[in-house]
């Protein structure tokens, strides 16, 4: 696992940016940062999204076990993650000038993370340089021909929690 992650490492310039960011829009009395992803895009109408009730709880799961948390939203619809979780002052979406890159690396220099559908967040959480925070994911199946052929536990790290209200 260690020599995959170290040959996809981000390139400076990218680290830089989203530092930059993370300077900019992260009071330093926030000793806690989550990101999540929102997978929309493409899956919209045609497979599962997870549901905004499933990342308002995985939300609540942070704040009641952290003291000071920031949750920093990464997305291919960051329109809807604006207007649906943008309105707490403790949310940030990352910026439309973003790159999917850019997103990536957002999403493993924080210290939790929270999955939605996709592999995209899973990759993030995988070379985080965070290991030890905690991921939260819904996992609910799509019964793809792929979800009856791969198990659960071949699919995610048994460092993975799952929380049970998916709807």
């Amino acid at each position: 696992m260690e020599q995959i992650k170290q040959q996809l490492r981000f390139r400076r310039s990218i680290l830089d940016r989203v530092n930059n960011f993370f300077d900019k829009n992260i009071s330093k009395n926030a000793s806690t940062s989550v990101g999540i992803h929102i997978r929309r895009g493409d899956f919209v109408g045609v497979r599962r999204v997870s549901s905004d009730k499933y990342i308002f709880n995985a939300m609540s799961h942070f704040l009641a076990k952290y003291h000071s948390v920031i949750f920093i939203i990464t997305s291919d619809d960051k329109q809807y993650c604006r207007k649906t979780f943008g309105q707490n002052k403790n949310v940030l979406v990352t910026l439309d000038s973003f790159s999917a890159v850019d997103d990536l690396a957002t999403l493993t220099l924080c210290k939790h993370i929270i999955l939605t559908v996709g592999t995209f967040g899973l990759w993030g959480a995988f070379l985080s340089h965070n290991r030890l925070g905690d991921v939260i994911t819904d996992s609910k199946p799509d019964r793809t021909p792929l979800d009856v052929d791969c198990r659960q536990d071949d699919y995610f790290p048994p460092w993975f929690s799952f929380l049970n209200n998916t709807n």
